[in-house]
């Protein structure tokens, strides 16, 4: 491969400039070798109507119920590959969370650099992929916990808890990107500036995380170029996205010591042995320290990583990753007029 200088800056600030402004003075880096960004690094514009969540063969959305939770409260379905080669048909499917997807319609997806940000709306996945609406519009971000209770984060930035009766509660405001623990304890997110409801260039946030009831969030890292945390399971460690180094790598937090960089380590271009960052798909091997995620330079890999040691393995094309019983990952690959389903072993290093 062809040696160039990239450089994949991940943070929002960075993003946005990249995408508004030209960068400026000595330090500033390299053009982006742009990797799909996370939706809240997109300025928010007015909404766009959205006519239709679904394309067929799909099944439409079923009528939302009072608290659009399941009846016998069982847990997150598995994914069967019918499921998911009718995820892989979806238009504006953003992001899918367990069970919970945000879906976009016809619009662009909040993933896509510069997109105009669409109104998405949150809807639980059947094993089959079918579609059941939950009547929660305008978000940016959906997320399933334990215990039938999800987290919205609303246009403005507002962060929401939704409980098994339905009722809602904000739990956090001027923050993106949220994510919270296996558990449902905790959530990380990016703080900004009380007030903000709008994402600015220049606009400077942290990453900061909290326990799921309230309380004073502590500070992940001091780094202004952190970005896109996801919480260790089991831990109080996070994983993050960093271009402190000039180029975007994985990093972790650990409370107490020096941030730690997994991946590209003395890297400082993009060459055949450079490792990419997540997007908005990863999810945790159970039992293990051990993340699958999709990467989008050019097209989707789906991504093996150990954060004890920063080992990463690409494992193949694909996007939706998902951990069968028989302890293979299945993907789905191909257009969306005609997904196909692969499986990937986890044996071997990392």
């Amino acid at each position: 491969m062809t040696t160039a200088r990239h450089t994949p800056f991940i943070s929002m600030i960075g993003l946005i400039a990249a995408l508004f402004v030209c960068p400026s003075g000595a330090q500033s880096p390299a053009p982006l070798a742009s990797p799909t960004p996370p939706a809240s690094f997109i300025t928010p514009p007015t909404l766009v109507p959205q006519p239709s969540l679904f394309t067929p063969p799909f099944t439409p959305l079923r009528p939302p119920e009072k608290a659009g939770l399941r009846p016998d409260a069982t847990p997150f379905p598995r994914r069967t590959p019918a499921g998911m080669k009718n995820l892989g048909r979806l238009r504006g499917l953003a992001s899918l969370h367990r069970d919970l997807a945000l879906l976009c319609g016809d619009s662009p997806r909040p993933s896509d650099a510069g997109a105009v940000q669409p109104d998405c709306e949150a809807a639980l996945v059947e094993s089959d992929g079918s579609l059941r609406a939950l009547n929660r519009r305008g978000l940016y971000a959906a997320q399933r916990l334990p215990g039938d209770r999800m987290l919205f984060l609303e246009r403005n930035l507002s962060l929401f808890l939704r409980d098994p009766s339905g009722s809602e509660k904000r739990v956090a405001a001027s923050v993106a990107e949220p994510r919270a623990s296996e558990d449902g304890s905790t959530v990380v997110f990016t703080q900004y500036p009380p007030g903000t409801e709008r994402l600015e260039p220049g606009l400077a946030g942290k990453l900061v995380g909290m326990g799921m009831g309230g309380g004073t969030p502590r500070v992940i890292t001091e780094d202004p170029s952190a970005s896109s945390p996801f919480p260790v399971p089991g831990t109080e460690e996070v994983i993050f996205l960093s271009a402190r180094t000039g180029l975007a790598s994985i990093w972790m937090a650990s409370p107490g010591k020096p941030d730690r960089q997994l991946t590209n380590i003395g890297k400082t271009e993009v060459d055949g042995e450079f490792t990419p960052v997540y997007g908005r798909e990863l999810i945790w091997i159970p039992g293990s320290r051990k993340a699958v995620y999709t990467a989008h330079y050019g097209s989707h890999t789906v991504w093996l990583l150990d954060v004890d040691t920063g080992k990463a393995r690409k494992l193949g094309p694909g996007r939706l990753p998902a951990f069968q019983e028989d302890g293979t990952i299945a993907a789905v690959t191909g257009p969306e007029e005609s997904p196909q389903i692969v499986h990937y072993g986890l044996t071997g290093t990392p």
